[in-house]
């Protein structure tokens, strides 16, 4: 399987990255780093992760991977076999994004 990154989900990912470079820029490389890197699970191992019981869509099962050592949350589907990420990620605390 391979991944598809929806354009939201890449806007996503610049926001925790510009979230994180006003603290530390090198660090804000470092989860984007990790994002790619630890979703790369998924085209091996699509169903590894959980499915996420919070959304309520009978069509499709939405399942959830924790990444970045629990610092964010990507939410995806499985379509045609093909891994749709993100359908959301996560900022710390209140900083949630929803797309």
């Amino acid at each position: 399987m391979r991944r598809i990154w929806l354009d939201d989900a890449l806007t996503n990912i610049q926001t925790i990255h510009n979230f994180y470079s006003a603290l530390n820029p090198s660090f804000a490389n470092k989860i984007v780093k990790e994002i790619f890197e630890e979703t790369a699970i998924l085209e091996n191992y699509p169903q590894i992760a959980p499915v996420e019981l919070y959304i309520e869509e009978k069509k499709i099962e939405f399942r959830s991977l924790i990444l970045v050592k629990g610092r964010i949350k990507v939410i995806y589907y499985i379509k045609n076999n093909n891994i749709n990420d993100c359908y959301r990620f996560g900022l710390p605390a209140k900083y949630f994004l929803y797309t």
